[in-house]
């Protein structure tokens, strides 16, 4: 089996890019942001903290933490987005990555975790106050972590195999005091099945305290976990889109009627794409002041253009069989 297969290729962020922006205007940061994340299926990708998937990225791992002070579970790296950072977007978290075999046989990385609430709107709200001439607000100006009032977490990863991976998860409290730390090993499917119905849904069974997971892609693969009193929690990957945009639950299926050219008020939008056509058509305008319609490189120049179009419309096709499966409703 290839070595390669799995890896470190989850995402260390999938909101606020481009890569999931659907909106009219090609406004990614405001399109999907980090407290709409929990909420969202991705189409194109997944994001964790210290996480692996397969290479395709159908069937994700990664470490979620709590607590017991934050009003949400930490399963996400917290950042700024563009707007909001004084110097741009930055990532406003205490992470290391510390050891990375080349076919990923061994990986090895450190996330800090304050004991304490985390200082989301803190983190907002003074890097929102400055310019970009003021130095920017980091975490550890919060003093979140004054008192080693935190954890050290470290993940690893070690293969037997390409198909036979360890994760050792250690957590040290580095405050004078004990403190609690809930530990919540995830493993997920990429929701493809929502934008591609044809493709069947994978499954999860738990089998006499082993979780069995199928992926006609991939195959079988099997969760063992090094402790028997463990509880096991099973959800949808959907995007709630009744929390996100009002939308109404489906009778049919367990999504609701919003779909994702409701998200976008009707609008579909390709950014990359079109980012891609504009500046193939920029090229050509360049190659038609030196050349004829007949030179080699205004025809490649078109064609490429044609070829671009197509895929375009194909895409927008796609998200418009999605949301025509699921025909709106009245919100409440």
């Amino acid at each position: 089996m290839d070595n390669k297969t799995w890896g470190p290729y989850l995402s260390d962020r999938q909101w606020g890019t481009v890569r999931e922006d659907y909106s009219a205007g090609g406004d990614a940061w405001q399109y999907t942001t980090h407290d709409m994340a929990r909420s969202k299926a991705w189409r194109w990708g997944e994001e964790g903290i210290g996480g692996i998937s397969d290479d395709f990225q159908y069937l994700c791992f990664a470490p979620a933490f709590w607590n017991g002070a934050d009003s949400i579970i930490k399963e996400r790296y917290f950042g700024l987005t563009n707007a909001e950072g004084n110097h741009g977007e930055d990532v406003k978290e205490l992470y290391y990555f510390l050891d990375n075999l080349p076919d990923h046989s061994y990986m090895k990385m450190l996330y800090k975790y304050p004991q304490n609430a985390f200082p989301y709107a803190e983190l907002l709200r003074v890097n929102g106050e400055r310019n970009r001439l003021d130095a920017e607000y980091e975490i550890l100006d919060t003093g979140i972590f004054d008192e080693n009032a935190y954890f050290d977490i470290f993940i690893e990863y070690a293969k037997a195999d390409d198909g036979d991976i360890l994760i050792n998860i250690t957590a040290f409290n580095r405050y004078s005091e004990s403190a609690t730390l809930h530990f919540l090993p995830t493993v997920w499917f990429r929701n493809r099945w929502a934008f591609h119905p044809e493709i069947p849904k994978p499954t999860m069974n738990l089998n006499n305290g082993v979780l069995e997971l199928y992926q006609q892609d991939l195959g079988n693969y099997f969760l063992h976990l090094d402790y028997n009193g463990a509880d096991w929690l099973f959800t949808e990957n959907e995007t709630n889109y009744h929390k996100l945009y009002g939308g109404e639950k489906s009778q049919n299926a367990n999504i609701t009627s919003s779909s994702l050219l409701q998200e976008s008020s009707m609008s579909i939008s390709t950014p990359e794409i079109d980012a891609r056509i504009n500046a193939q058509r920029r090229n050509l305008d360049a190659l038609l002041q030196r050349f004829t319609e007949a030179h080699p490189e205004v025809a490649g120049a078109k064609r490429l253009i044609k070829e671009l179009e197509e895929v375009k419309r194909k895409e927008v096709q796609e998200l418009r069989k999605t949301a025509m499966a699921f025909p709106a409703s009245s919100s409440t």
